[in-house]
């Protein structure tokens, strides 16, 4: 999913645009119940607050569903691919799946990695892979090798 959000002369619109099961674009507009003028301020920032919300819910049951649990130098991890809200579905496995000592939550698209942990210092992970950050959130950007190296361990294979 993603939103569209436009002011215009005050009026909020709002389209809400995801792709079905088929692959086939569906956009919902929302603008005539964002500008009405029964619909205050309050009540849209309350809607708009609840989307988001239900958005970063969906993508942490469907993270918890894809999780791929591996182990290497002795630590156990979780990984999971997207783009977004990674901190908080970073944290919210690692509380869920209290075995796992960190998560590697892998960005594709962008070649970034972010870790996040309630459990050990993650910089010195990142570190290892050219990173850096703080103890319970670091990261780092991927290149070839680098990416090479995460599809190794994500499919177990020591070449």
């Amino acid at each position: 999913k993603f939103y569209n959000f436009v002011t215009i002369a005050g009026l909020i619109t709002l389209n809400v645009n995801f792709f079905d099961e088929y692959g086939k674009l569906i956009v919902m507009d929302f603008s005539n119940y964002l500008s009405s003028a029964t619909t205050t301020k309050c009540e849209t920032d309350k809607y708009l607050i609840e989307l988001h919300t239900q958005e970063e819910n969906e993508l942490i049951e469907l993270s918890d569903k894809s999780l791929i649990i591996k182990e290497k130098d002795g630590l156990k991890f979780g990984i999971v691919f997207g783009n977004k809200f990674f901190s908080i579905i970073g944290n919210t496995l690692c509380n869920r799946h209290p075995e796992l000592d960190y998560m590697l939550l892998i960005d594709p698209l962008n070649m970034k990695v972010s870790l996040r942990s309630v459990r050990i210092d993650v910089s010195k992970v990142a570190e290892s892979y050219g990173g850096g950050g703080h103890k319970y959130a670091a990261g780092f950007s991927l290149n070839e090798e680098k990416f090479k190296s995460l599809l190794k361990i994500i499919i177990n294979s020591d070449k």
